[in-house]
């Protein structure tokens, strides 16, 4: 079963659906007023362009230890640069590379360090051109003067920087190549000695886990702990499992017991004997004298008092019972708990113990084998240290050797003063306007989705419930009434859909043996009541014991349908309240050919959720092979929730468009808690919709646009005539 929600789900689609036209109009109306404020708002922009061309192969140096072509690897070399131009230092130096008149043209006043640099490298914009060794700065803004020095300094501050980095490049790798070789030397030192020390402590030079006999030692004592933790887990089981056995005989209930004991007591059964002996005499010295004699009122006060007497034996023989019976229960549960707990301590005992000298053991092992580890990893280490001691000689051999290359990036054009306008920002500030259009009348009406806490999909009523709505019950035909529509419209959707509900309850009638239909609607006024009429006809056909129970007990619904409530016809009121036999008030329609039991006269809410009338539908199951009960939604009657005791299956009916979602969610778990058998959801989209307030503020706000639409059509086509007549 889907899981259900408490809050309704947002149905995008339906909201498209019933505001698309709305927004629409509403985001036109906004844009035609503020799209003359983008006409007023548009300023020209300026565009300033330099290149920067990137060699691929650059002269080859005296050594061939460094390749200098990065063809292979040459798109990933741009992105790091590109990625490089953007860095704070960089965009720091260009600007105070750039001059005094430059940067007031360029920066606003208010502007600290920070907000510069940031404002720089946001507006230049840097990538490379496809299928070429280029990399293209563009810079826009909406001032002549500025932009091109601002780029200008950008690439000239980028190339001091890799300028720096090549002078700097072998110094800084002697100086750390001669400075690692040091070190190197001095651990190979390090390294000697502690594999020195290692071999001391684990009393063996060779570094290989084979002899290691600690850790022999504490795979036997694993096996062993292994089983006594069998043993504790066995043990501990046993006490756990007489801890419930206790728990479980200390709720079970000793009166059987203590009758017993009552029952056999000697003295309670002879002092019964004696009290029933005297009683019978007393009675008999009284025979024939009146109440007012005092002789006879003195031998009654005897007579009751024996009585008291002889209660008050059996309720101390009945307290004495309990205490003995119960203390000798909690006696025997409590030795065989202290003696599965001592059991079980016992056990736990040992395994500490094995456990504490396993540990022990462990740790001693533990140290030898991390001894092993370590001298074969110095070993290792030490190895690779002089490997790398002579490789770093060699390199540094090479460095010292090579020279100076070219520069590998460089300037291919710089940006020049831009003469005239290369656009406007009109089309970002249109692209806004209709971003607000659509952004404020699609939030309202969001918000009146959101609000509209109404069914007006199956969907909601699967969210709500749990599972899936049978078929939707449409709209009647214009001109059909309901009631008639399965003979006068037998092929319309509503017609099909009501025979779909009987299928559904006659399917669940004959796998089931399902016999009572509780037909509830989620709030009064939903079609449930003509729904269960039509179910019950289209079920007539199969099943030809039906009884239709009238529930309403304050106005019979289904009665005013079938015109029983007018004629002083008895039903369920007088039944009720005992005025009437249920053979009087059990009609057969002859027209539907349905047995009925009609509401009667209004009747109270304690009467209707009488005994009386759970007692009827259960003796009616037995007479009847499907009974139909209308009743009030169960949120405001205590009657459907009794009825749910005696039900097989509930059908809910919900009203589209009218029914709330919370409702139906509330309904949904009332039955669920009352572990109705059955439940099918009724979707209803029938009779006369129930508008709220929101929907009322949606059809209004609707009305007045399509009004202002139609009477600006108006107004432009008297402007045309007039045109077309002058």
């Amino acid at each position: 079963m889907p899981e259900r929600k408490a809050i309704k789900p947002i149905d995008i689609f339906g909201f498209i659906r019933r505001f698309a036209f709305s927004i629409v109009v509403c985001a036109l109306f906004i844009f035609t007023m503020v799209a003359p404020l983008a006409l007023l708002a548009e300023r020209p922009t300026y565009t300033v362009a330099g290149k920067l061309i990137i060699y691929p192969v650059i002269p080859s140096l005296i050594t061939k230890s460094e390749d200098p072509s990065i063809i292979n690897f040459f798109h990933d070399y741009v992105r790091t640069q590109v990625e490089r131009m953007r860095d704070d230092s960089i965009v720091e130096t260009a600007i105070e590379k750039m001059t005094r008149k430059e940067k007031e043209a360029f920066f606003p006043p208010f502007l600290d360090e920070v907000g510069r640099i940031n404002m720089l490298r946001g507006r230049v914009q840097i990538k490379p051109v496809s299928r070429t060794h280029i990399i293209q700065l563009t810079l826009t803004g909406g001032r002549q003067l500025g932009l091109a020095g601002a780029l200008n300094s950008l690439m000239a501050a980028y190339l001091d920087k890799l300028m720096k980095e090549d002078e700097n490049k072998y110094f800084s790798r002697l100086k750390f190549l001669r400075e690692k070789r040091d070190g190197i030397e001095r651990e190979v030192i390090d390294l000697e000695k502690a594999v020195k020390e290692v071999a001391e402590k684990i009393n063996s030079s060779a570094f290989v886990e084979d002899y290691n006999m600690v850790q022999k030692q504490v795979e036997q004592l694993q096996k062993i702990y292994l089983q006594q933790m069998a043993v504790r887990i066995e043990k501990e089981s046993s006490y756990n499992q007489a801890l419930k056995k206790g728990k479980a005989l200390a709720s079970l209930s000793l009166a059987p017991m203590i009758d017993e004991v009552v029952l056999k007591d000697q003295s309670l059964d002879f002092t019964a004997s004696w009290t029933y002996q005297q009683l019978q005499s007393l009675r008999a010295s009284i025979d024939g004298i009146t109440r007012e004699n005092k002789d006879r009122q003195y031998v009654e006060q005897r007579m009751a008092a024996m009585k008291k007497y002889e209660a008050k034996l059996g309720e101390e023989v009945r307290s004495k019972a309990e205490w003995i019976l119960t203390g000798k229960r909690d006696y025997e549960i409590e030795r065989e708990i202290l003696s599965s707990r001592a059991q079980f301590q016992a056990a736990s005992d040992t395994e500490g113990q094995l456990r504490i000298q396993l540990e022990a053991t462990r740790t001693r092992a533990n140290e030898v084998s991390l001894g092993i580890l370590k001298g074969s990893a110095l070993e290792k280490d030490l190895y690779n240290k002089r490997d790398f001691l002579f490789r770093l000689d060699t390199r540094i051999l090479e460095l010292e050797s090579e020279s100076s290359a070219s520069q590998r990036v460089s300037i291919e054009s710089r940006a020049r003063f831009p003469e005239s306008p290369s656009g406007s920002n009109l089309k970002k500030l249109l692209m806004g306007c209709v971003a607000l259009s659509l952004a404020l009348p699609g939030g309202v009406f969001l918000l009146i989705e959101l609000l509209d806490n109404r069914i007006h999909r199956p969907q909601d009523i699967e969210f709500a419930v749990g599972s899936k709505p049978l078929w939707p019950i449409s709209m009647a035909p214009e001109g059909i009434n309901f009631l008639n529509i399965l003979e006068e419209a037998p092929d319309h959707r509503c017609a099909k859909a009501i025979r779909s509900l009987a299928i559904n309850l006659l399917v669940e009638h004959k796998q089931h043996q399902s016999k009572v239909f509780l037909f509830s609607g989620v709030s009064r006024n939903v079609g449930s009541c003509s729904i269960m009429l039509n179910t019950a006809r289209v079920m007539q056909k199969q099943i030809s014991r039906i009884l239709l129970i009238d529930g309403d007990y304050s106005g019979g619904n289904l009665s005013r349908m079938l015109e029983l409530a007018d004629g002083g016809r008895p039903g369920m009121g007088e039944f009720l309240a005992g005025e009437e036999p249920l053979e009087n008030c059990l009609f057969h329609e002859g027209e539907r050919g349905l047995d009925i039991i009609p509401s009667g006269r209004p009747v109270s809410a304690l009467e209707a959720t009488s005994r009386n009338f759970i007692d009827l539908v259960s003796e009616m199951r037995g007479r009847y092979d499907v009974i139909f009960v209308y009743t009030y939604p169960i949120l405001t009657s205590d009657l459907t929730e009794l009825l749910c005791g005696v039900a097989d299956v509930a059908v809910i009916v919900s009203k589209g468009d009218t029914t709330l979602y919370k409702d139906l969610y509330m309904t949904a778990s009332f039955f669920f808690r009352l572990k109705i058998k059955a439940l099918a959801p009724v979707l209803n989209w029938g009779g006369t919709k129930e508008k709220d307030m929101v929907n009322n503020l949606i059809e209004g706000v609707q009305k007045r646009m399509a009004r202002r639409v139609v009477r600006k059509k108006r107004e432009k086509g008297g402007e045309r005539k007039k045109e077309m007549n002058s």
